[in-house]
């Protein structure tokens, strides 16, 4: 991007300074840019075929940022859980094989180790999983999968009815 400034010397004191004033392009030709690189953004998202959908979720306890979907997923099944939606209601929200729980409360390697023992498919996946945001719930501990592709509002939909109270919502940005 081109930009001109403007240089008017001063001297102060036997100072030299320098009133440096932005010219090109104007201040608030700043918004007017931000938006147009995230036109084009959301034009070469469209043309890749990928979804990068934002997503902004909404609980009683205030509204978050906007989210990628696998964010706000986790996100939703987060605050849902602590507003007391337990892990197996979740699950069953969830589609097939997306909320996987083990026993207990392993934590770091003994919780990868856990997941691995329990779903030997995920060892090869790993990094598939939100192991570092893991839910606890009573006596067992669940994992949610990063891998949404376009489930994503109907799983949203199907957590938000969970709701056990007004306030839970999401919306796409």
């Amino acid at each position: 991007m081109v930009s001109g400034v403007r240089l008017i010397p001063h001297r102060v004191d036997g100072r030299l300074l320098l009133d440096i004033t932005q010219l090109i392009p104007l201040p608030e030709a700043e918004e007017f840019m931000i938006k147009l690189r995230r036109r084009d953004q959301a034009v070469r998202a469209a043309a890749s075929g990928r979804d990068w959908t934002q997503y902004v979720i909404t609980s009683p306890s205030g509204t978050t940022e906007p989210f990628r979907k696998r964010w706000a997923v986790l996100e939703m099944v987060k605050v849902l859980n602590e507003a007391g939606v337990p892990g197996s209601a979740l699950a069953q929200a969830l589609p097939n094989a997306k909320f996987l729980s083990v026993a207990g409360t392993p934590e770091g390697e003994e919780l990868i180790e856990a997941y691995c023992d329990g779903y030997p498919m995920m060892r090869r996946n790993i990094g598939k999983w939100f192991l570092d945001h893991p839910i606890r719930d009573a006596d067992r501990t669940w994992v949610l999968s990063k891998m949404w592709g376009r489930q994503t509002v109907p799983t949203l939909d199907k957590l938000v009815a969970l709701a056990p109270r007004e306030g839970f919502s999401y919306r796409a940005v």
